[in-house]
């Protein structure tokens, strides 16, 4: 009885003896390189980019883009990214508070907090317009106390509102130099050449001011159509024909 063989099968067998063929010839050659023999090890339970990457290698040189889990114990997962507006302590003055008394004045009704009294601050009041009004100085600026310095100092005072003054005034009165020019200013006239220029267009081509710009012999310059208009305008308006 004959065995009759189906085209699969008899490819399926040849591709076992071709397999067969080149395992033997990779097991001599890498019997011949013990060192590579030894390296190129296949784990067939690690996948496949594990395996690379145990021999040093990557299976693909683009970035990840999803799938690859961080591990808990990685030190890169605790990093966090610096906040460029975050200011370093040692940038940042510490300021040390002292324990200190104050008084407190409370809404009679409600009992609430309205105003807090530093000890420190009772005495320092400052007189404008003939009232007086406590120093405000919450940020403790030293340079607060400078300004009120040269304030209080009668002889600064006058000095700079009069030097001010004298500024304001020599700009008041640049000012009005000014505007009296710009009054006075004339407007550009057309010369005598851009008149023949403007008749001889209208001598050709009339009305059509589309027609003047598409004349490359008589617009070499390819003055626009906007331009025209406004020179044609301003020229039929001195003739006296608009």
């Amino acid at each position: 009885m004959a065995i009759v063989s189906s085209p699969g099968m008899l490819r399926l067998q040849a591709l076992v003896v071709i397999a067969v063929v080149v395992a033997g010839r990779l097991d001599r050659k890498f019997s011949s390189q013990p060192e590579v023999a030894k390296r190129i090890v296949v784990d067939k339970k690690l996948t496949l980019t594990q395996n690379y990457r145990r021999l040093g290698l990557t299976s693909q040189l683009n970035a990840p883009t999803g799938g690859a889990e961080n591990k808990p114990d990685d030190p890169s997962n605790g990093r966090q990214e610096a906040d460029s507006l975050h200011l370093l302590p040692s940038l940042t003055s510490v300021k040390m508070i002292k324990p200190a008394e104050m008084r407190v004045e409370r809404d009679p009704a409600t009992g609430k907090i309205l105003r807090v009294i530093h000890p420190e601050n009772e005495t320092e009041e400052v007189e404008i317009a003939g009232r007086k009004h406590r120093r405000a100085n919450p940020l403790e600026d030293p340079l607060n106390e400078v300004g009120d310095d040269v304030f209080n100092n009668t002889s600064l005072r006058i000095h700079g509102s009069t030097s001010s003054s004298v500024v304001v005034q020599a700009l008041e009165r640049q000012a009005a130099l000014e505007e009296e020019a710009l009054k006075k200013k004339q407007p550009r006239q057309q010369s005598k050449r851009e008149e023949e220029w403007l008749e001889r267009l209208v001598a050709k081509h009339g009305d059509n001011i589309i027609a003047m710009v598409r004349d490359t012999r008589l617009n070499p310059m390819q003055q626009t159509e906007g331009d025209i208009k406004r020179r044609l305008k301003k020229w039929r308006g001195k003739r006296g024909n608009i």
